[in-house]
């Protein structure tokens, strides 16, 4: 992978994480508009982008200077994601418990998790 399509990785994945923090504040106010099959589709396309951004993991700890040790230990936290969501399987079908779910553990671990990574990974798009 040369020079350029590490650029274009890093901020694919930079924008990727932002465009599921949106789809988390989408599907937060869908429950509180009531659309909750809104908010079923664009959870699905969360969840499609925890894999691309799994993946992705990989290939940006392969690419990124060895000597870059926080920003490895801030991208290898989003297990701490992953975790949160072995709770969701028995909260699908209750709505208010999948709410509060989303609202108070997923988003926020999401969100920490995130800004983390982006600090870190900052300097690498910017170039």
């Amino acid at each position: 992978m040369n020079a350029y399509e590490r650029f274009e990785l890093y901020h694919f994945y930079y924008h990727l994480l932002n465009t599921v923090q949106d789809g988390l504040d989408d599907v937060l106010e869908s429950f509180r508009r009531l659309e909750l099959s809104e908010a079923e589709k664009v959870f699905t396309d969360i969840m499609r982008a925890f894999y691309h951004i799994d993946s992705s993991n990989v290939l940006i700890i392969e690419k990124v200077s060895e000597d870059d040790c926080q920003l490895i230990h801030e991208i290898k936290r989003f297990d701490e994601v992953i975790n949160e969501l072995d709770h969701l399987d028995f909260m699908y079908f209750q709505p208010l418990t999948y709410e509060s779910f989303l609202r108070d553990k997923l988003a926020p671990v999401f969100l920490a998790w995130k800004e983390g990574v982006q600090q870190r990974l900052q300097p690498y798009i910017l170039q």
